[in-house]
């Protein structure tokens, strides 16, 4: 994931994928987003809810924090679902031509939601959603649907 997210030309789609891997969120989501949705203080970010779901909020690394604050800086915002998807069918492509390894064709934007979930869980760095109607701080805690395996 990180050498696609480095291999990126465009800063906004760099910016994008970053997102998508640290922290799970949709690609709908992310298009979504608003400067008035990020906490640089905090490094959160809040989304509103795709698919059922409730808003939340949700943690940032450093790296990120400071691609967004850029990336807001130069007035752009994230890329459209179709554009990011294009953009990454062609950055894996290039990849995969490269380095040789078709493995990387593989990887698709829900991909990076995936590696965020697999990835935290293994870890436990997984940070826990804050949803609009609870009190509870962002904090890590082991995924529930995990716990018993």
């Amino acid at each position: 994931m990180e050498q696609i997210i480095n291999a990126c030309r465009s800063f906004r789609h760099a910016a994008c994928l970053r997102l998508l891997k640290e922290t799970g969120m949709r690609i709908g989501e992310v298009t979504r987003l608003q400067f008035k949705d990020f906490d640089f203080e905090r490094k959160t970010v809040r989304v509103m809810a795709e698919k059922g779901s409730r808003p939340r909020e949700l943690r940032l690394g450093e790296k990120l924090v400071a691609m967004v604050q850029q990336l807001f800086a130069r007035k752009q915002s994230f890329p459209t679902s179709a554009a990011a998807r294009h953009y990454l069918e062609n950055t894996r492509k290039i990849l995969a031509e490269s380095n040789n390894n078709p493995r990387f064709l593989q990887i698709h934007l829900h991909s990076f939601r995936h590696f965020w979930g697999h990835n935290g869980i293994r870890s436990n760095q997984r940070p826990t959603l804050r949803h609009e109607d609870s009190r509870a701080s962002v904090h890590n805690q082991h995924h529930p649907l995990h716990a018993a395996s």
